[in-house]
């Protein structure tokens, strides 16, 4: 008996089209069910974003400002409290405030109230507060310079909360060559 070929070819789009096969839909449920218990896992275990918000923003942020360093070949600096932090830039000697109080970016940033913001310099000298009284201009000297050159003061900060001492901060370490690590609470140091 001969076949036509149209017959043929709808016998194997048929038998093409069969769907799913059950062990695949209970692999899509596992993997489902792994990232789910992942995720839950993760934000039990980290806590209110707001601290990890806060961590991640300073990071962008110093890592805009070491790009604008570099390519509006201009000194700037951090100046750090552990209330937060504002950006001065390098003006005929002089330290100047660097992005006014509407810029979201680089004008001053406070912490909420409930985190606070520690650092400490490459010889592990720690210093809280503003890092110096300022000058003429009103603007603190800068405890972390960002250089047009690329180079940076290598510094930890760390941001945690106020009310918990007990709990691991998220830091922030900037090396001498502008190299930026965010590390989690969960995170083993390299």
């Amino acid at each position: 008996m001969r076949r036509s070929a149209t017959s043929t070819w709808t016998e194997r789009k048929v038998r093409d089209n069969r769907g799913f096969t059950l062990i695949e839909l209970l692999v899509v449920l596992v993997l489902i069910a792994v990232i789910t218990s992942l995720a839950v896992t993760r934000l039990s275990l980290g806590g209110d974003p707001g601290l990890e918000r806060e961590a991640r923003r300073l990071a962008a942020v110093l890592d805009m400002a070491m790009d604008t360093a570099i390519i509006q070949s201009r000194e700037l600096g951090l100046v750090l409290d552990e209330d937060g932090y504002s950006f001065v830039r390098l003006e005929d000697g002089e330290w100047e405030p660097y992005g006014a109080e509407g810029d979201r970016i680089f004008g001053p940033h406070q912490l909420p109230d409930t985190i606070r913001l520690n650092w400490q310099s490459e010889d592990r000298k720690s210093i809280s507060g503003p890092t110096d009284s300022g000058d003429a201009n009103g603007a603190d000297a800068p405890g972390i310079l960002l250089l047009s050159s690329g180079e940076t003061s290598p510094a930890e900060l760390e941001l945690q909360w106020r009310d918990r001492r007990d709990a691991r901060p998220w830091i922030i370490t900037l090396g001498s060559l502008g190299r930026l690590r965010v590390q989690a609470p969960g995170d083993e140091r390299p």
